[in-house]
């Protein structure tokens, strides 16, 4: 009779956590890349605001063009506020910036984009506000 009970305890608490791993990963947040341009002989530029779901990193992904330095920026009663440290971010590299913008209670996230150089060219690359991966780690 121990026996039975054991086992159907065991089978409760493991239909449970099947249940609760599932909820988990349906919650992967805005991870969909967006495109963004920047022309090099701007000083400042930003994307579009896009909705941020989760804590989790903003993924920068810069695709050809001259090296841009990027802050993550979220929207609250104010307007648009630095949330991130600003880092320089390569052709070709993948970034992950750590950055406060759901964590201040904002849901739009943004990217503001400095020039390091002028350049008659322009900066091309994906975003997403919300990332399932961690790539190069920006603090």
């Amino acid at each position: 009779m121990k026996e039975k009970i054991v086992v159907a305890i065991f089978a409760i608490v493991l239909a449970f956590s099947g249940l609760v791993g599932f909820s988990t990963a349906v919650n992967a947040g805005n991870t969909t890349d967006t495109s963004f341009q920047f022309y090099n002989t701007n000083d400042i530029g930003y994307t579009e605001g896009r909705n941020k779901e989760n804590s989790t990193k903003v993924y920068i992904h810069p695709t050809s063009g001259p090296a841009l330095q990027y802050t993550v920026q979220g929207n609250n009663s104010v307007g648009w506020q630095n949330r991130s440290s600003s880092h320089i971010i390569y052709n070709g590299d993948k970034a992950s910036f750590t950055n406060y913008v759901y964590e201040n209670g904002e849901t739009q996230a943004r990217l503001c984009m400095e020039r390091t150089q002028t350049a008659y060219q322009y900066t091309y690359g994906v975003w997403s506000p919300d990332s399932t991966k961690n790539y190069t780690v920006y603090y």
